[in-house]
């Protein structure tokens, strides 16, 4: 059987017909999101970007929270 990636388009024919047809992709390092279907390489990328992402908007809301808090002192409305 040969599967392609849904983002580089990279093929491949190592994995066998069968039973074991969805556990051999998934032991060859690919994995599905959705409809999509996405080769070791990528889904490593993938990983690495949700990573960066999740870092970004764990210090965006810790900032939206001081500028809250930052508002709420200035307008004399902060209570520890």
């Amino acid at each position: 059987m040969q599967v392609q990636c849904s983002k580089c388009g990279h093929r491949s024919r190592k994995v066998k017909r069968g039973y074991y047809e969805a556990k051999g992709i998934a032991d060859a390092g690919w994995r599905s999101y959705g409809s999509a279907l996405y080769c070791p390489k990528c889904v490593k990328i993938c990983n690495r970007l949700e990573d960066r992402d999740a870092a970004i908007m764990t210090i965006m809301e810790r900032m939206i929270e001081d500028a809250e808090q930052e508002i709420e002192i200035l307008k004399g409305e902060y209570q520890p």
